[in-house]
């Protein structure tokens, strides 16, 4: 167990209304904590050093997913999103780096990278929606294989450079999807 003073630098939060839970990334412990409410004093660990090769490195964005159980994490320092299966304890690759490593260029505007990703939300078709702040872009991945880092993603908004233009974005650091 653990307590709201254990968290360290808490950035992103997530709710699973159904099983009361609320989700906090807990970014300079590289863990996410979950709170069952109503005892919100009491957390566990749902995903992070509790298992032996904890892929998390700055865990910031965080979406609860009800049709999988599962958490789909902007994993900032590792430069990908990680989806954690909350049952299983067992997680994947969805989007960006494979190995959670840097990109070796800056920005690494590939279509199949990210740097820096903040904010993270999935659509009713089960896209995930990327703010990938170091390239200064929105990023669409859509569900599925291959989560071997070679699946490409769709800019849908932004543009490598940044700045004020309307075509432009500046390390943008939250996305979010309306019920439309």
């Amino acid at each position: 167990m653990c307590t709201f003073s254990a968290l360290a630098s808490p950035s992103g939060i997530a709710y699973d209304p159904i099983g009361s839970r609320l989700f906090v990334s807990d970014v300079s412990n590289n863990r996410v904590i979950q709170y069952t409410l109503p005892n919100p004093a009491a957390g566990i660990v749902a995903a992070g050093p509790n298992i032996a090769a904890n892929p998390l490195v700055g865990p910031i964005g965080i979406y609860f997913d009800a049709a999988s159980n599962s958490l789909v994490i902007a994993n900032s320092g590792a430069n990908n999103i990680i989806q954690w299966f909350l049952t299983t304890n067992t997680f994947a690759v969805v989007a960006g780096s494979p190995a959670g490593v840097a990109s070796p260029v800056f920005p690494n505007t590939q279509l199949n990278r990210l740097f820096n990703p903040f904010g993270v939300a999935l659509d009713s078709n089960g896209n995930i929606i990327v703010a990938d702040s170091g390239n200064h872009r929105i990023m669409l991945f859509s569900p599925g294989l291959p989560t071997d880092g070679t699946k490409n993603g769709r800019v849908i908004a932004g543009t490598e450079d940044g700045g004020r233009a309307a075509n432009q974005l500046s390390t943008p650091f939250a996305v979010d999807i309306d019920a439309q």
